[in-house]
């Protein structure tokens, strides 16, 4: 019995007088369908989206929702090793239409039944709807954390678990992001090609550094209690004494080789931004001076996604909500995309001053409005305080 999706092949010589035959035997695989993933989230917008599927049986795909009308469905299938017989395991693409969403998040189904009648298989599709804003509410303020590292830091693992600790002190309320430099040995798998404009930017000199919000640095302390509360402490400040005019959401996800970032910002008060988004990769396992061979680095930026490297500029609305989408390939550094994620933030021109002890408040021309991290293929809705 061949319990899989594709054929088997065999083949036997015949030799009569000298003269060799070659025939082959393929056995059938057992009709059905390999469908990764078998949901998806999509933008808003009108919009023509297609999905790949993987099987040995042709089909007719169904959606649920007057929604979504089936557009097409293409095979393309493959030669068996006689060069001559195709194989019926072959992949396909279901091309979709789908309205534009004007509501609540929604959701609906396309079922694939095979000419059999009896292999199906469904798909789900999930589509965001427009974000809509509680102005009476206060926003979520979540500030950024940024850490400059390096393999060759030996006091770099000391600073990312205080980073970790504060942020489940304060959940909700610390986005990290990780730029790994080529200073001090660095590794090139994890390197950031665009980290010494940042280095520019906020002055580093050595590692690791962390900065919050654009004006909270935080030195390498012996301590790890004192870098612990001074991480906390600054969104704890931000959150007491910088409420947000800005919220962000959106959704992700993961096309061939390129990632989309549908985002809504929803602001209280008309302004001048900048709106920043990274790509940054999870799990990635490299030797780090004053870890181990086999450290875990999260939170690594591999790429930015907006056209201008500090930030495109954009002006919001009073009571307003500003969408675009963000687009970008995926780099040939990313090692498994199941662990991508898009942090996006905004900022605005100015500085702040606070109190936190262990800190360092500098003048880095703008501050940190708000922050959020979508996962891939996530939707993430706006959050609140309250």
């Amino acid at each position: 019995t061949n319990s899989g999706l594709k054929e088997r092949a065999g083949n036997f010589a015949v030799t009569v007088n000298g003269t060799e035959t070659l025939y082959y035997v393929f056995q059938d695989g057992t009709p059905g369908f390999s469908i990764s993933p078998d949901s998806y989230t999509v933008p808003s917008t009108g919009q023509t989206f297609a999905f790949p599927v993987e099987g040995n049986v042709k089909y007719e795909a169904v959606p649920d929702v007057d929604w979504m009308t089936v557009n097409s469905v293409q095979y393309d299938s493959t030669l068996l090793e006689d060069n001559h017989t195709y194989s019926k395991y072959m992949t396909s693409v279901v091309s979709l239409s789908i309205q534009a969403n004007d509501g609540e998040l929604r959701e609906g189904h396309i079922t694939l039944t095979g000419e059999d009648g009896v292999t199906t298989a469904t798909i789900t599709v999930e589509q965001i709807g427009s974000l809509v804003a509680d102005y009476s509410r206060t926003f979520v303020r979540r500030s950024l954390a940024i850490r400059f590292t390096s393999t060759g830091c030996v006091n770099c693992p000391g600073m990312n678990h205080a980073l970790e600790v504060a942020g489940e002190n304060v959940p909700d309320h610390i986005v990290p992001m990780n730029l790994h430099t080529l200073a001090l040995n660095g590794n090139t798998a994890l390197a950031y090609y665009n980290c010494n404009a940042f280095i520019a930017l906020f002055g580093v000199n050595n590692y690791p550094r962390g900065f919050v919000n654009y004006y909270g640095e935080i030195a390498n302390n012996s301590n790890p209690s004192k870098m612990i509360d001074a991480f906390g402490g600054l969104a704890e400040e931000a959150v007491r004494e910088l409420p947000s005019n800005t919220v962000i959401g959106g959704v992700t996800r993961l096309e061939n080789d390129t990632v989309y970032a549908d985002i809504s910002i929803a602001s209280k008060e008309a302004g001048l931004y900048a709106l920043h988004a990274f790509l940054l990769e999870d799990g990635l396992v490299y030797y780090q001076l004053g870890g181990s061979e086999d450290y875990v680095h999260n939170n690594v930026i591999r790429i930015e996604m907006t056209d201008n490297l500090m930030g495109d500029n954009v002006s919001l609305e009073a009571n307003g909500t500003y969408v675009t989408q963000l687009k970008v390939r995926v780099p040939s550094s990313v090692e498994n995309t199941d662990n991508l994620h898009v942090v996006v933030y905004t900022t605005y021109n100015g500085t702040y001053t606070g109190s936190v002890a262990n800190v360092l408040y500098g003048d880095f021309g703008a501050v940190v409005d708000n922050v959020v991290n979508i996962p891939i293929n996530t939707l993430v809705n706006y959050a609140y305080e309250d």
